[in-house]
Order: structure tokens, then C-alpha cells, then sequence
């Protein structure tokens, strides 16, 4: 078995996300740039006017059910304006993560995104989304995390990674980390490497622990071809516990 299983085993729920009364400066081209975002997603946009709506809203609705809404300017501050930089620099703390829950609640839906050197945001997304996970477990301060890098080093390359995973480190929750073993961490976390499908997964896993109110998390993707991914993430417990039982049973040495 793989790790891609967990993604071929998805039946996508009917999900749209609705652009409410685009106003303002500079707000039709974000409204746009969302659209890209979703564009090879199998999720549809639209933009709407609804009187009854303020103004530059973002709606999620799932099989016809409306789920979570955020304002467009916070989607775009989370994921369309953003770089690398601030992941890669740590310029965001753990602390003060606030994924907009219409990007939150896009769960188990299955994604496609092009990494470096594409123009598109797709991947910026899915890295939100690790970060969300891994401020669960930091607010949680228990439970179990798995984190998957393909290179143990992307940790000790990235200062921003490096900083989130020594706040974690320091906390109760009990941190495991994979991928090709160049590289050794210090400190509390536990790094696993040497299985050959290391290099292709990208995982966050995260178990609170038991009669926690937090919500399981997991994101699972896998690399297809070089900076092409496909993968979904997930708050189901039902789901995140067969993905943490593989992550241990497979890649754990």
C-alpha cells in the first residue's frame, strides 16, 4: 500500500464556493485571483450580487448545505498575496495562524497544485494548511503529530519551518518527523527516514489526545511528477486515524 491510496480512495462531496458583492478598489482583481486558485479544482466559483450579503464575502457550500464564510480580503492576506517568504522566513508565529474557514473547511475534496517555479497559488494553499494544522496541535499543546518534508533537512533550511517545529518541540505534543534522513534534529523531536516513499509524500497528521474538543487533522499529498501534487485534507477522525496508523506501521525505523 501507499500513501496515495487515501487520495484515490476519496468520493469528492459536491462543494462551491460564491464570490458575494465584489466592491471596492482593487477587490474584482482579487475576486479573480480566487477564481484561478479553484480553476483545475473540482470545486466550482462564482461571483454573485446579493442585497442581502455584505460586501466582499466568500461562501462555502457543501452538497447545497452552507458550511463557513469569510471576507475576501482575508483569503487573499492568507493565500493569493502571500510568497514563500513567509513560511520560509518564520514571519508568522504559530500563535498567529488564522486560516479563513472557508479555506479550512475545503475538507476531503481532492486537489491538484503546481509548485516552484509556477506563478500559480495552489501549493501556497495546502502550505496553509499545514500550518493550520500544526497551530491545532500547538494551541492543543498534546496529542500526536506526524509531519512529512521529503527531506529532513527542509526543516533546518527553512527558518520559518525550523522555528514552528521547535514551538512544537517544547510543547507536550509529541512530534515526529520524516523524510531523507540528511539531516538530524535535536531536542524532543523524533525523526524517521530510510523508507523510499519518503520522498514523494508530503504529510501533517495530527491525533489529539483522548476527550480532547480539538478535531483530528490530517493533509496527505503526493508528488506525481516533479512540483506537481495531488492530495486533500481532512478533520473526519475516521479518516485521520487509518492515515496515522499507516504513517507509524510504514515509515516509522
Amino acid at each position: 500500500m501507499h500513501l496515495a491510496a487515501f487520495v484515490d480512495d476519496l468520493e469528492a462531496p459536491e462543494v462551491s464556493l460564491t464570490v458575494v458583492n465584489v466592491d471596492g478598489v482593487g477587490s474584482e482583481h482579487v475576486a479573480g485571483m480566487f477564481e484561478d486558485l479553484f480553476e483545475r479544482q473540482s470545486v466550482a466559483v462564482e461571483t454573485v450580487v446579493d442585497a442581502a450579503r455584505d460586501e466582499n464575502l466568500v461562501l462555502l457550500e457543501r452538497d447545497g448545505e452552507r458550511v463557513a464564510e469569510s471576507a475576501l480580503a482575508d483569503v487573499g492576506n492568507a493565500v493569493l498575496f502571500v510568497n514563500s517568504d513567509v513560511y520560509i522566513s518564520g514571519s508568522r508565529e504559530l500563535a498567529e495562524v488564522e486560516t479563513p474557514a472557508v479555506l479550512a473547511a475545503l475538507t476531503d475534496v481532492p486537489f491538484r497544485a503546481t509548485g516552484y517555479p509556477s506563478t500559480r497559488k495552489e501549493k501556497f494553499l495546502l502550505v496553509e494548511i499545514s500550518r493550520f494544522i500544526e497551530a491545532r496541535a500547538y494551541r492543543e499543546g498534546a496529542g500526536r503529530l506526524h509531519s512529512g518534508f521529503q527531506r529532513l533537512s527542509r526543516i533546518d533550511d527553512e527558518k520559518g519551518t525550523q522555528t514552528v517545529y521547535e514551538t512544537l518541540a517544547a510543547t507536550d505534543v509529541d512530534t515526529h518527523v520524516y523524510g531523507a534522513g540528511d539531516w538530524t534534529p535535536s531536542g524532543s523531536l523524533s525523526a524517521h527516514s530510510g523508507h523510499p516513499d519518503l520522498n514523494e509524500v508530503w504529510f501533517v497528521v495530527y491525533v489529539p489526545p483522548e476527550g480532547a474538543e480539538t478535531d483530528h487533522a490530517a493533509l496527505v499529498c503526493v508528488e506525481t511528477d516533479a512540483g506537481h501534487w495531488r492530495g486533500f485534507w481532512t478533520f473526519d477522525a475516521e479518516r485521520v486515524r487509518p492515515i496515522e496508523s499507516f504513517v507509524v506501521d510504514e515509515y516509522q525505523s
